[in-house]
């Protein structure tokens, strides 16, 4: 499947679907075509018998991580998810929400040391699991609000 997206940096390109359950996480990804996907640095790891998958997918500034535990809710309901997303996040310097909707949200933080960034944390309940999507890491650039909204516009479309 193809679709396009708007922002203007990828309106000419289309994102493609990217399985990533050969990495344990049961969800299509849709990501510019020549997109690298890699178990993030993250990788795997499991606490107490409880695995955390997390799977990175990048092309230029669209790096996006898409993460899991792989254990089922235990009645949380994506309100509380966003919520607790939301207060892990906004004790970061300069921290404010830019767009929120009820899977998730795009915010901006302005930290005197790195500068102005953006980033969006974007939750999905598949299999009564939560699949989490978020900004991976960019070791030299930071995010424009236009390279979050084109990860987030694409995380809304997995399956």
């Amino acid at each position: 499947m193809n679709w396009k997206v708007s922002p203007k940096n990828m309106a000419d390109d289309e994102l493609v679907a990217y399985d990533i359950s050969k990495f344990g996480i049961p969800v299509v990804v849709m990501a510019p075509p020549g997109a690298e996907v890699s178990k993030s640095e993250l990788g795997s790891m499991e606490i107490e018998g409880i695995k955390m998958l997390s799977v990175d997918i990048a092309k230029d500034m669209f790096i996006l991580n898409v993460s899991m535990i792989d254990m089922e809710l235990e009645g949380e309901s994506l309100s509380d998810l966003v919520e607790s997303s939301i207060e892990n996040v906004e004790e970061e310097t300069g921290f404010e929400i830019i767009k929120q909707d009820e899977g998730g949200f795009i915010y901006k933080t302005n930290d005197p040391d790195i500068g102005l960034d953006h980033s969006f944390s974007y939750i999905m309940i598949k299999d009564d699991k939560e699949i989490s999507f978020t900004t991976g890491l960019s070791m030299f650039d930071n995010f424009s609000l236009e390279d979050v909204e084109i990860m987030y516009a694409a995380s809304k479309l997995a399956k």
